[in-house]
């Protein structure tokens, strides 16, 4: 979900950003976590644009990437969308009013809105971005995401490969691809993208999430609950994240039902008390055979937006859920343009 923060070879050259270097310095040191991804680096990321925009008012970059680091943020901290959307709309708002050639922003609205379904004003914001600066590897990324979510694979993958084109060592350009290949049930495809960004950096998690995803779809379902217990146990104490959701779908449908329970009941607990509305969490309930708290707990992510249902409506873990007409009607409008 590495893009590009930074200011690109069209940007015009004489422009003075900021007169503080260590505001530029928490710049710089904001970017490099953001490009890591995970809710760790982005809380981090997010800590320190924010020290870097109170240093210098007026640095509008240091706003911009604030907001595509919230935007981004609720891919790894569940049930925070519709907070952190609010935010990311802000901050971008903010950083246009003090700049108005900045892609960043439009960038970050564009993902915003994806989030929020609001199509035509994403599509509306990436085609800004890209107008002042076709080199942003995020926006190509992000904008090949939207058209995975309205089912254009081929749009998508042209899209992606751009951004890939602009950052050939960029992880996270790999794991867009793989995540545009899951929906269409390429799933071998997929696990080898990921099992290549793994190769390259055993710690970047979101390439462990691209091979778990692809390695319970295909039936190796051992081998990802597996690969899940060891991402989970590495996340440690804190909000539960998509991985715990995942492991309890995995658990389910290798018939561990207690052990889904225990998860499920963990993540109850960690969030005061509240399972998460996330669709991993409702395709685990479905397979556990609990359809209606599965269908209710998919109508609670629809209204926050949940980004691995919003993002991704074709996963193959919804099928059985699809079947009924209420999740479909939820699943089949985020197909909607």
């Amino acid at each position: 979900m590495l893009g590009s923060l930074g200011r690109s070879s069209s940007a015009p050259v004489a422009r003075t950003e900021t007169t503080d270097p260590e505001a530029h310095a928490l710049f710089l040191q904001g970017r490099v976590l953001f490009n890591r991804r995970g809710a760790g680096p982005l809380q981090q990321a997010i800590v320190l644009f924010e020290r870097a925009s109170t240093r210098d008012p007026k640095y509008a970059r240091a706003q911009a990437s604030l907001a595509m680091a919230l935007a981004v943020l609720p891919a790894y901290v569940q049930d925070s969308t519709p907070e952190c959307v609010a935010s990311a709309i802000a901050a971008a708002q903010r950083a246009i009013a003090m700049d108005s050639t900045i892609a960043e922003s439009y960038t970050a609205l564009g993902y915003a809105y994806l989030l929020l379904g609001e199509i035509p004003r994403a599509d509306e914001n990436f085609r800004r971005a890209l107008s002042l600066d076709s080199t942003l590897a995020t926006t190509w990324g992000w904008y090949g995401l939207l058209a995975g979510r309205l089912g254009d694979y081929r749009i998508a993958h042209e899209r992606v490969a751009r951004a890939r084109a602009l950052e050939p060592v960029s992880l996270i350009a790999r794991l867009w691809e793989a995540q545009i290949l899951l929906p269409q049930r390429r799933l071998a495809e997929a696990d080898s993208v990921a099992s290549t960004a793994i190769a390259m950096d055993s710690t970047f998690m979101l390439a462990w999430q691209g091979r778990e995803n692809a390695l319970l779809e295909m039936g190796q379902v051992a081998r990802g609950v597996a690969m899940l217990e060891r991402h989970v146990a590495l996340l440690g104490p804190g909000r539960p994240q998509e991985a715990h959701g995942m492991l309890a779908y995995g658990y389910a449908l290798a018939g561990r039902a207690r052990d889904a329970r225990a998860m499920l009941d963990t993540m109850r607990a960690r969030s005061g008390g509240h399972l998460p509305a996330t669709g991993a969490t409702a395709a685990a309930l479905e397979v556990l055979g609990d359809h209606e708290a599965a269908v209710a707990v998919l109508a609670e992510a629809d209204a926050r937006h949940d980004v691995w249902v919003s993002q991704f409506p074709r996963q193959k873990r919804y099928d059985q859920l699809r079947k009924d007409p209420r999740a479909a009607a939820i699943l089949d409008r985020y197909g909607a343009r």
